[in-house]
């Protein structure tokens, strides 16, 4: 239950309902789990109004998305879903500055990299910052539609579409609904669906907020994510009764590669014991929905364009970056060998899994 990421909510139905003697240790388990995310939501929503605070008394918009913006505005109360870090979504021009006043707050590189920290690093190489301190962790992007995978709105309309939060006492921008909704179906392509907890932050968006469905998937057929906004929704609808239009709906089962992912993802929500809970790309649903152009462009990508994982890989002076072309196809063939060892080492699991692809 842990990995399907919806103890919250699980121990709030369970709290009010009469449970035979051999269940209670179990509800007791779940309720002390729950206190547990409760506690860790509530630090880092004092965290994300500190560093919003900071960050915007030196200038620097923000725009908190997912972890407790989300939760806020889905279910209406932080504590009934599981978050684990903060997205932060900074204008291009702030990037570098941002990075520095997470550095200069005692934050750092997350992972096992030792070089020394270099704010132009990921202006560089068009990569998000992931910062860690202690156990707090910041995810910090200057881009959410990135020319590699076109399942996002543009920055320029997520900022002028965006609303203000009032998170504990303090205001926070985030995504407008909507926009949200058509985030949130593009992001679970992009991890394979295989948390409980995606498809639920669906199925409330829809619940709680007043969103015009024809209106989001125009949006998503314009910009390319159309089949992933559908699969969202019909997973919503099928597993856990949102209301979609069944015109949507069908147009949905109507699709052979919409259907087929649906398939997947259902199936695998109901066998597979171990879950990890974001795995990058699991099983390749994103690149399966994506029209031929954009698929092709996402290969083209990734065989070609260095990233921070090449970097933390071997370190090279700014001088000698172009060299990351070459250690680029090394470390991807590298990546590729492990992930067919893995495969092999676990024969039972029937269905082909993608390597761990970068979107």
């Amino acid at each position: 239950m842990l990995q399907r990421g919806v103890t919250p909510i699980v121990a709030r139905t369970l709290g009010g309902m009469v449970i035979p003697t051999a269940g209670v240790q179990a509800k007791h388990r779940i309720a002390i789990a729950a206190q547990a995310i409760i506690l860790r939501n509530h630090h880092l929503v004092s965290e994300l109004r500190r560093m919003t605070a900071r960050f915007e008394s030196n200038g620097v918009a923000t725009l908190a998305f997912k972890g407790p913006t989300l939760a806020a505005i889905a279910y209406g109360d932080i504590t009934l879903r599981a978050f684990t870090d903060l997205d932060i979504l900074v204008h291009r021009k702030d990037f570098e500055h941002a990075v520095e006043l997470l550095i200069a707050d005692g934050y750092g590189l997350a992972g096992s990299s030792a070089h020394r920290v270099d704010p132009a690093i990921f202006t560089t190489f068009g990569s998000g910052f992931e910062a860690q301190r202690g156990q707090d962790l910041i995810d910090l992007h200057s881009q959410i539609r990135r020319w590699r995978f076109h399942c996002f709105p543009d920055e320029e309309s997520l900022w002028a579409r965006s609303i203000v939060l009032e998170l504990e006492g303090r205001c926070v921008r985030t995504f407008a609904p909507a926009d949200l909704l058509l985030y949130l179906c593009a992001h679970g392509a992009k991890h394979g669906w295989t948390s409980l907890k995606m498809i639920a932050d669906v199925a409330r968006i829809i619940e709680r907020c007043e969103i015009d469905l024809d209106e989001v998937m125009h949006n998503a057929e314009r910009i390319g994510c159309g089949r992933m906004v559908l699969l969202g929704l019909m997973l919503a609808s099928e597993l856990l009764g949102a209301l979609v239009a069944p015109a949507i709906l069908e147009r949905g089962r109507a699709d052979v590669e919409v259907e087929g992912a649906k398939t997947t993802v259902v199936d695998a929500m109901f066998t597979e014991e171990q879950i990890e809970a974001e795995p990058e790309n699991h099983r390749g649903i994103a690149v399966q929905l994506m029209n031929p152009a954009d698929r092709a462009r996402y290969w083209w990508w990734r065989a070609v364009t260095p990233t921070v994982s090449d970097w933390e890989l071997i370190w090279l002076p700014r001088s000698a970056y172009p060299a990351y072309f070459l250690v680029r196809p090394v470390r991807l063939a590298l990546q590729s060998v492990r992930s067919r060892m893995r495969r092999k080492a676990r024969p039972d699991r029937g269905r082909p899994v993608a390597d761990e692809l970068e979107i």
